[in-house]
Parts: structure tokens; sequence; C-alpha cells
């Protein structure tokens, strides 16, 4: 019995691909082919971006504020 099994099991492989290739080589079976994504430079800035914080929830920033915790949420893709 193992050996009709495995007989059968190698058959099937045997088959199926050979199929495969009868397909391919008739020009039926799908090919698939990777586009080569292009790359694109990031832009750049001509001058630097102002990034320190002077309001909170309206309210200004005094020179005296020296390590209150500050709330930050962070979102993601916002603009999309």
């Amino acid at each position: 019995m193992k050996t009709d099994l495995y007989t059968k099991i190698i058959l099937t492989v045997i088959a199926i691909r050979s199929t495969v290739n009868l397909l391919k080589e008739l020009g039926i079976m799908l090919s698939t082919k990777v586009k080569k994504a292009a790359t694109v430079a990031a832009p750049t800035q001509a001058t630097p971006v102002d990034v320190n914080i002077t309001h909170i929830n309206g309210c200004a920033l005094e020179d005296n504020y020296n390590g209150y915790v500050i709330p930050v949420e962070m979102i993601k893709n916002r603009d999309k």
C-alpha cells in the first residue's frame, strides 16, 4: 500500500509540473513582472523650519518655563 500511495503522489507531481510547463510554452499562463519604482528625491528647503514651541492650547510659554510636562499627541498622515 505504501508503494501505491508513493507512486500516486509522484505521478501527480509530475503531471502538475508537466501541465504548468505546457501552459508556459503555449503562453497561456500569465506571467507577473514587478515594475521598478521610480526614486524621487525628498524636497529640500532653502531656509530652516522653526520648530520651537511658543504656545500650548493658545497659552504663550514664558521664558521662565522650566521643566513642566507638555502634552503631545502624535498623529501620522493627518493630511491624507
